[in-house]
């Protein structure tokens, strides 16, 4: 099911092919501990050893319906980008997984029969040796002549060699404004008063807003965007920490959920929203005619809150697209009558929104910190979908502060004292 020239094409880059190769060698040392195989929300789970053996890594793999591979994670350091983890399961995954497969079942990478330690020698076959040939059997030419169009048509005559005639990447776009880089300071380290240090240091230009979001555009499958919100309170959070400011309860479950201890990448309804969020753009742009242009993470000017909108629309809207799992194979015309508690609801046939709902303070904090009056809220269904438009609210913006006082006063401290900082 997974091609190995989708693989390779996932790790295209430079460094990529190291990390590929470096995969290889995890994979045949019988690294993978772990697999599984979600065909519905088509996601690729597994633990993979480190390469000491010390510890195992969780990686995740999403794949489009063509079996091309759309983005990957990896719990190790450097899980974010690119990363021997994610070959590693891929190349297993290569091996496994056929289009048959059901989800959830498991195949594990069957460990070493023979522990004996021999001279390396007698390990592989000599090449001086008459007849000697690198594959167990003769590839047909067909295969050979088919794989040298394939390489040549999307890398040239010479894609051995082809990396030295790529533009470098300038310094200037390797660097994204970043809290943990502040964090880390000894200037920071060694104030007496951090909040003021934070204060003085977190703030960001309009000029630094702008070139944060773009360098983050592409959101979750950029490791800039991952860099820039670490860290920083998100729009998707603000319902849970204004609950908690009016009820002055700080519970360590709304810590672990803002400094990331929680995966919810594996999540049903998260991985069935991050799937179909595409498809939703498109049907909304065909529907009404309007294009959505990709946006990364902006920055409100104390550089400590933020919002990723699903897009953006002309000069003064944006996008939020919400795919409720529960609801899959509903039609929302029906459900939204019944259902009263939702962001938006029926009611003697009109469509209203409920300000109550967590999602109302995400969006409202999207249109405060993107500075845009109106939010094109779509909520899709496989039966239907619904679009209601909803205006920016002055009076939130009280809440600007409070969440920055919360920032200062209670979430700084937490994160000094969760020794998240450096991690």
């Amino acid at each position: 099911m997974i091609k190995l020239y989708h693989i390779l094409e996932f790790f295209q880059s430079v460094d990529g092919l190291k990390q590929f190769q470096k995969g290889e060698n995890s994979f045949e040392s019988q690294h993978v501990c772990s697999l599984s195989y979600d065909s519905e929300i088509l996601l690729i789970k597994g633990t993979v050893l480190a390469s000491q053996r010390d510890k195992q890594y969780d990686v995740q793999i999403d794949i489009n319906a063509d079996r091309t591979i759309k983005s990957g994670f990896c719990s190790c350091p450097a899980g974010q980008g690119r990363c021997h983890h994610m070959a590693a399961l891929l190349i297993h995954a290569h091996h496994n997984i056929s289009k048959t497969d059901k989800s959830c079942q498991w195949k594990r990478q069957k460990a070493p029969t023979d522990d004996t330690c021999v001279p390396i020698e007698q390990l592989f076959a000599n090449p001086e040796q008459q007849d000697y040939r690198a594959l167990g059997t003769v590839l047909p030419q067909a295969i050979k002549d088919q794989l040298y169009q394939d390489v040549t048509s999307e890398y040239g005559l010479h894609p051995g060699v082809s990396f030295l005639l790529m533009e470098e990447i300038p310094d200037d776009a390797l660097t994204v404004h970043s809290l943990e880089a502040i964090f880390t300071q000894d200037e920071f380290l060694q104030s007496t008063d951090k909040a003021q240090f934070l204060l003085e240091h977190a703030k960001v230009s309009a000029e630094v807003v702008k070139t944060v979001e773009q360098l983050t555009i592409g959101q979750r499958a950029n490791p800039n965007w991952l860099l820039a919100r670490r860290f920083v309170l998100t729009a998707s959070n603000f319902f849970a920490i204004l609950r908690a400011i009016r009820l002055n309860r700080f519970p360590p479950s709304l810590f672990k959920t803002l400094l990331g201890s929680y995966d919810l990448d594996g999540v049903l309804a998260v991985q069935w929203g991050k799937n179909h969020e595409e498809d939703v753009k498109k049907i909304f742009e065909q529907c009404f005619k309007i294009k959505v242009k990709p946006c990364g993470l902006f920055l409100h000017e104390s550089g400590l809150l933020g919002a990723s909108p699903d897009g953006l629309i002309g000069h003064d809207s944006l996008l939020e697209i919400k795919c409720p799992y529960k609801w899959k194979g509903d039609d929302l015309e029906e459900v939204l009558q019944k259902e009263s508690n939702y962001i938006v609801r029926i009611k003697n046939n009109i469509l209203e929104v409920n300000k109550d709902h967590c999602y109302y303070d995400q969006i409202q904090g999207q249109l405060h910190i993107t500075k845009r009056e109106h939010c094109n809220l779509v909520i899709w269904t496989t039966k239907s979908f619904v679009h209601v438009s909803i205006d920016k609210e002055e009076s939130w913006a009280a809440n600007i502060s409070m969440l920055l006082n919360f920032y200062y006063n209670i979430f700084l401290p937490a994160i000094l004292s969760h020794g998240k900082v450096g991690e």
